[in-house]
């Protein structure tokens, strides 16, 4: 392994939005070895340095100061920019096109490219994606042509807005009111009707949560 700069884990956390805490709860190790790795003191072994290199959203040569500027896309990718207090304040996460029933990871077609947000929101949720609204069932909430700022996740509490997939269909944008014996998908335009699930409907067709709608950006034009 290549001597390990004294700057680079942490230039590449901070850029990242991430404390040391967080990179060492994140690998399951100690924050001391951590703060060791970015002063030299010690070198990462080649499974942390991968799972450094992931978490960063940076190539592992990119850590080795043999490649500085070579960017991987994992679900945080950061923003580079030739200002470098600009690219610590923000990140690009994947514009999505679709999403599946059965989905567990974005599918490299149903990427359409990168949406530049905040890095203290990548921070606060980690896996997060975009995705343009259609329709206007979400009237006045949601509006069509909105940008949709969503939260990868299988489960959400009753009433929070997801994406949801039924049946195989492409994800649709609904409040979600969970039921014990049923989920109901609710828009709040009223020209549109709920949708009522059964608990043993919500296993065979499938219905799949795909993630939790976190911010909603309006577009004027």
């Amino acid at each position: 392994m290549g001597k390990m700069e004294e700057s680079l884990i942490k230039k590449y956390r901070k850029r990242a939005g991430y404390t040391q805490k967080e990179v060492s709860e994140a690998l399951n190790i100690t924050q001391g070895a951590v703060s060791s790795w970015e002063s030299g003191r010690w070198e990462p072994d080649q499974q942390n340095l991968k799972a450094l290199a992931d978490l960063f959203g940076v190539s592992v040569d990119a850590l080795l100061g043999r490649d500085e500027g070579k960017i991987n896309p994992p679900w945080q990718t950061v923003q580079q920019k030739e200002d470098d207090e600009l690219s610590r304040d923000t990140v690009m996460i994947p514009a999505v096109g679709r999403v599946r029933a059965g989905w567990d990871g974005i599918a490299e077609q149903d990427i359409v490219g990168y949406f530049e947000i905040e890095s203290a929101m990548q921070k606060r949720f980690h896996d997060l994606y975009k995705m343009d609204v259609y329709g206007d069932s979400m009237e006045p909430e949601i509006h069509d042509g909105d940008i949709a700022i969503i939260h990868r996740c299988s489960t959400v509490e009753s009433g929070a807005v997801a994406v949801v997939c039924v049946n195989g269909n492409e994800g649709t944008i609904k409040r979600v009111i969970i039921n014990d014996d049923s989920i109901e998908l609710v828009p709040t335009n009223q020209k549109y009707g709920r949708m009522k699930y059964t608990a043993e409907q919500v296993n065979y067709l499938p219905v799949v949560i795909q993630g939790e709608v976190v911010e909603v950006r309006h577009r004027y034009k």
